[in-house]
C-alpha cells in the first residue's frame, strides 16, 4: 500500500529524484500498487566451476510513480514539485549473473552483472512540465533505476578446501545510464569504473577479519 509519505507528505524537500531537492506533495487517494511477477533462474556447481543465472518479468499495475507540478523558486538548478501519482501499467525487467572459477589451487578469477530497465506503460495519462521544458510521451523509463552494474575481479587464496585467507582484486564497472524521465528531468549519466582491494583472514571458525580499500 501507499506510504504515508506518499499520501499525506505537504511539500517536505525530499531527495527521491535525481536532482536531490524535490519537494514532494502527497495523493490521499492514491491505489495500491499490485506486482504480477514471473521468475526463473539455473545454478551450476562443478568441482572448478560455480554459476548462477536468474531473470524476472514484472508487470505492476498502479505503480506509484510521480506528476510533475511546476520548477521550484530556488537556485538549485532542475529543482521541481512533484505530487505522488498511480500510472496504470508499469514493468520491470532484470536478471542477474554470476560465475566463479577455480582456475588454479590457488586462483579463482569471478564475475557478476546485475540489470534492470523500468518502463511506464502509461505515462501519457498524466500531465507534465509547460515548456520549455520535456513533454511526456506515451512511455517513458521510470525514474531512479540503476544502469548494468557489473564486478570482474582475481581472488589469491589459501590451497585448502575451505581457505583461511584470501586477497581480492575487483573492478566494479558501471554502464552509462541513457534511460532517463525526460519529463521529471532526469539527466543521463556517464559510466564509470572503481577498484576495491580485500584481505580476508579466518583464524577459527566463526571467526573473521576483513580490511581493504575499496573505491579506488
Amino acid at each position: 500500500p501507499p506510504t504515508l509519505t506518499e499520501l499525506y507528505a505537504v511539500s517536505p524537500f525530499l531527495a527521491i529524484l535525481q536532482q536531490g531537492f524535490t519537494a514532494v506533495r502527497g495523493t490521499p487517494g492514491l491505489n495500491p500498487e499490485r506486482n504480477l511477477q514471473f521468475d526463473v533462474g539455473v545454478e551450476a556447481e562443478f568441482e572448478q566451476f560455480r554459476g548462477s543465472l536468474h531473470g524476472f518479468q514484472a508487470f505492476v499495475f498502479d505503480y506509484i510513480t510521480y506528476l510533475p507540478r511546476h520548477r521550484q523558486d530556488v537556485s538549485v538548478g532542475d529543482a521541481i514539485n512533484v505530487a505522488f501519482a498511480n500510472t496504470d501499467l508499469a514493468t520491470l525487467t532484470g536478471g542477474e549473473l554470476a560465475v566463479e572459477w577455480d582456475a588454479t589451487a590457488w586462483l579463482t578469477p569471478f564475475a557478476s552483472l546485475n540489470y534492470v530497465q523500468g518502463q511506464d506503460k502509461t505515462r501519457d495519462t498524466r500531465g507534465s512540465l509547460p515548456p520549455p521544458d520535456p513533454p511526456a510521451g506515451q512511455e517513458e523509463p521510470l525514474p531512479g533505476i540503476a544502469p548494468l552494474d557489473s564486478r570482474i575481479g582475481l581472488r589469491w587464496h589459501s590451497t585448502t578446501e575451505s581457505p583461511r585467507w584470501w586477497i581480492e582484486l575487483a573492478a566494479r564497472v558501471v554502464a552509462r545510464q541513457s534511460r532517463v524521465a525526460s519529463s521529471l528531468l532526469e539527466r543521463e549519466t556517464s559510466g564509470f569504473t572503481t577498484y576495491d582491494l580485500r584481505t580476508v583472514w579466518k583464524p577459527e571458525p566463526g571467526i573473521q577479519f576483513v580490511a581493504g580499500i575499496e573505491n579506488m
